[in-house]
């Protein structure tokens, strides 16, 4: 369970390679010593492990995983788990890194109808991030002007309640839709709001940042 917090941390400031190595050094430790793979902390070992796959561009192992966890959990915690509902955001961002637009919306459908069920508020920070999943759809499907929209409500809700480098991620992320449509001057501003918080925080080989780095660079 350490080697899986230190590998989320790894995820979280993008040193990616070193996720993977503690990940797999983990599940390793799991499969010497025979743990069941119904053990709740298996579980959620082996889910971090997927994110590190998926971090590193191993989509396919991380979609057969992925696919096996989502069956336990739906065997042995129902499919009104939270367990369940981390797997399907898992598999959510696995179709989103591998630009698969067709797969990734009905997941985040289905995520968004469970949240609610569960009773989460609209007002939750999750639906923050599902805005910014939609934004990430609408690019994917070449419709501009709609993940921009989405894009500044991801924002506008994030700033209720996210960590500060998470809400820098989303203004970021607003300043590559508004630079796409020739707004160059609140592009800048978002960036100059955002970049020194993303250097602050965020390794140079992060995914977020590479991506801010580059739109910088370019404006």
């Amino acid at each position: 369970m350490a080697l899986a917090n230190l590998t989320a941390i790894n995820l979280m400031y993008g040193d990616y390679a070193t996720a993977l190595a503690r990940s797999t050094q983990g599940v390793a430790r799991l499969d010497e010593a025979a743990v069941s793979p119904e053990d709740t902390f298996r579980r959620t070992i082996e889910r971090v492990h997927a994110r590190a796959l998926v971090a590193n561009g191993r989509f396919e192992e991380a979609a057969t995983r992925l696919e096996d966890l989502r069956a336990r959990a739906a065997r042995l915690d129902g499919e009104d788990s939270d367990e369940y509902a981390q797997v399907l955001g898992d598999q959510l961002n696995l179709h989103l890194r591998k630009r698969d637009a067709a797969r990734a919306a009905p997941l985040l459908a289905e995520l968004r109808t469970r949240m609610t069920q569960r009773g989460v508020a609209d007002s939750h920070e999750q639906f923050g991030y599902f805005f910014a999943m939609e934004a990430t759809l609408d690019r994917l499907r070449g419709d501009p002007a709609t993940a921009e929209r989405h894009q500044r409500e991801a924002l506008r809700r994030l700033q209720a309640s996210a960590s500060a480098v998470d809400v820098a991620i989303a203004r970021a992320t607003l300043a590559g839709d508004l630079a796409a449509r020739g707004d160059r001057k609140e592009a800048r501003k978002l960036l100059d709001d955002a970049l020194p918080m993303m250097r602050e925080t965020l390794l140079p080989g992060e995914r977020n940042r590479i991506d801010a780095e580059a739109l910088s660079s370019r404006l």
